[in-house]
């Protein structure tokens, strides 16, 4: 019923997704939460190869991949710089002052169309 306690008291959270539509929103809600996010290339699609670098996610392609990935989150010290790459990531783009800003640009433009 809590999803914040939930991440908060996880490591880090998996999107093992392959295929489908949409966003995969647990992706994104991972970096709300500062959480370190071990995904496949389909989870993350449409990401740049510079914000995965920044976004506190980690993507693998392979069993063995993901045994990698999960040693990176093991490791107290890089889990922690993860965690806040995702947080930071998180405020620059999915914040409620970042959407506040976004939306008055797109009116501020649809204004000067109309003139």
């Amino acid at each position: 019923e809590d999803l914040k306690e939930l991440y908060a008291h996880a490591l880090a959270t998996v999107v093992p997704v392959t295929s489908g539509g949409g966003t995969c929103i647990k992706t994104r809600e991972s970096q709300v939460h500062a959480r370190v996010c071990l995904s496949t290339e389909f989870g993350v699609r449409g990401m740049s190869q510079q914000d995965l670098a920044n976004s506190g996610i980690l993507v693998y392609r392979t069993a063995d991949e993901f045994v990698e990935r999960l040693g990176t989150v093991l490791d107290d010290r890089k889990r922690s710089e993860l965690e806040r790459r995702a947080r930071a990531y998180a405020e620059d783009r999915f914040s409620r002052s970042k959407f506040t800003e976004q939306v008055a640009a797109h009116l501020s433009a649809k204004k000067g169309e109309a003139i």
